[in-house]
């Protein structure tokens, strides 16, 4: 069985080239085994990620020869990084019969029984309240219906400013059918 170091050479000779990467090693037998021992202890201090982190990053941007042991040792410095670790999946959503209780609390204090989502379009206080009804009358009903109610009471529901408004638009339409 192969070890870590002699796994990582094969590696290497992939991505760098035989030649490069023994050049890297020593050029003796005992240079080499030097070397194979202090990659091998430093590869059995890493975490197994790390080093899948390192050589992918080696194989998507590889430098023109293999990296040292020294430039080894950094790149899986910066690779052990938080920002480069896997999350943690979430926690399971449980609710407890308590949180279920707190979460209707909430929402009954928030929910208001007669609310109107339409107030707006029925008692407009402004210009731009009156021009989004005027443009919302092609797509929806209930405002249209909002619309000819404040067209036939004169906006008698409207605010000063939004009357004002209205009262223009309706000239304006009496001086196009007049024409």
């Amino acid at each position: 069985m192969q070890s870590y170091s002699e796994r990582l050479i094969e590696r290497f000779g992939l991505l760098w080239g035989k030649q490069k990467v023994l050049s890297q090693f020593g050029s003796t037998p005992q240079e080499i085994d030097a070397s194979k021992q202090a990659w091998e202890h430093q590869l059995r201090s890493v975490d197994p990620d790390v080093i899948l982190r390192v050589l992918e990053h080696l194989r998507q941007d590889p430098p023109d020869w293999p990296p040292s042991l020294a430039q080894w040792i950094k790149l899986c410095k910066e690779h052990n990084r938080p920002e480069h670790r896997a999350a943690l999946p979430p926690p399971a959503k449980e609710i407890t019969p308590e949180g279920q209780k707190v979460i209707e609390i909430a929402v009954q204090q928030i929910r208001t029984p007669d609310y109107d989502p339409l107030h707006w379009a029925r008692f407009p206080k402004s210009t731009q309240a009156v021009l989004l009804l005027r443009r919302g009358i092609k797509d929806d009903h209930r405002l249209k219906d909002i619309w000819n109610h404040h067209i036939a009471t004169d906006g008698k529901d409207c605010q000063p400013e939004a009357r004002k408004t209205l009262q223009a638009i309706k000239e304006s339409y009496r001086a196009v059918a007049v024409d």
